[in-house]
């Protein structure tokens, strides 16, 4: 298997009543990513934190899992009720079937951790009162799940009651002041940290990618500082185009930096809605234009065009990102071991690869047209 398919995965189910034979099927498509055969529950919808094939090997990774851990904590800190984490060891070929059945009874998300030799280990979280009826049910459905698979290892649950916190500060612990590049400082809004002299950017940790946590979007944030100064030798302002903004980040970072316009264009009405409220924290309401935009359906051309995708959508949408940047292209969002071949075809468009960021798991680029 590919390694850009090893590690976490998330999936989030909508509450589809999906039967142990509805839910797995046998066969399945190559996965986009790795090529890598991958199972798919029929009649099950997910909901997408960031761009996803129709199909999708489970253990990809470049689903962008930052916010996660965040959804569940706010979840929990909404109550002041026990927790149980349960953890449900499965061949491959069942965790879809079973992330779909703790959804459908009452666990908000499931956790997905690549546990080799073709298991695959489920942490999901349920009330600890509700967990005591959801158990033989959980244990009667993994029976039936079985039969489908006889000659494959048998699921194994173990549990863990959590310990009480406060879950409600807790969440926030994760996220503090960031100083990235040489100039930029994110920020949560709960935190007003001094500046000396950096650029803050405050963001509120919410349902879209872009915290300033992640690889990729520190990636991005630094190279996007590198081409505004390099645009600023010519000129006070540039235009940016952010593709999939997510959280409207760097779409933020580059109105600080100087750039004027700038669109922050998103497919997820989600990530629309999280731009505006994290616009209004950085008094830039009015400054940046938020809208609900696939890149095919953007217009125009910008000075710097910011594209923190996953390695399909940049493939897919490689000539038209050319087509809207006018001197820069920042490209980002790519497992380490696919950088090498997602990069390729743009320099083989003729674009100029003026840095590179490749970090522990994933890589940016900075590109240029010749002028």
């Amino acid at each position: 298997m590919n390694a850009a398919c090893r590690g976490r995965s998330f999936t989030y189910s909508c509450p589809l009543a999906v039967s142990p034979e509805i839910a797995i099927r046998k066969g399945g498509e190559p996965c986009a990513e790795c090529g890598a055969q991958s199972w798919r529950s029929r009649g099950r919808r997910a909901f997408r934190l960031r761009r996803r094939p129709a199909t999708v090997c489970r253990q990809v990774t470049c689903l962008k899992l930052e916010i996660f851990d965040v959804m569940i904590a706010r979840a929990m800190s909404c109550s002041d009720k026990k927790w149980t984490a349960v953890d449900i060891t499965v061949p491959d070929e069942l965790s879809d079937a079973v992330s779909v059945f703790c959804h459908e009874h009452g666990s908000g998300g499931v956790v997905l951790a690549e546990e080799g030799a073709g298991c695959t280990r489920l942490t999901a979280y349920f009330l600890s009162d509700r967990w005591q009826q959801i158990h033989p049910l959980l244990e009667d459905y993994l029976l039936r799940l079985g039969t489908l698979f006889p000659d494959r290892p048998a699921p194994v649950i173990r549990t863990a009651p959590l310990k009480d916190e406060n879950w409600a500060v807790m969440w926030k612990d994760r996220f503090t002041p960031r100083h990235i590049g040489e100039g930029l400082l994110v920020t949560p809004p709960w935190i007003k940290p001094e500046s000396h002299g950096r650029h803050v950017i405050v963001i509120d940790p919410g349902e879209a990618f872009g915290t300033g946590t992640h690889e990729t979007t520190q990636g991005c944030l630094i190279l996007l500082e590198h081409a505004a100064a390099c645009l600023r030798q010519d000129s006070e302002r540039f235009s940016l185009l952010d593709a999939g903004c997510g959280s409207g980040i760097l779409a933020i970072a580059g109105r600080k930096l100087g750039a004027e316009p700038v669109l922050a264009a998103d497919n997820d009405p989600t990530a629309i809605e999280s731009a505006r409220k994290n616009l209004r924290l950085n008094d830039l309401a009015g400054e940046v234009r938020p809208e609900c935009l696939a890149v095919g359906e953007v217009c125009g051309a910008y000075d710097v065009v910011a594209a923190n995708l996953d390695p399909m959508a940049l493939r897919q949408n490689g000539a038209r990102l050319i087509a809207l940047a006018k001197r820069f292209l920042i490209i980002a969002g790519v497992p380490k071991d696919q950088w090498e071949s997602v990069k390729g075809p743009f320099l083989d468009k003729g674009l100029s690869l003026e840095e590179e960021i490749v970090g522990q798991e994933w890589g940016c680029g900075l590109f240029s047209k010749s002028r």
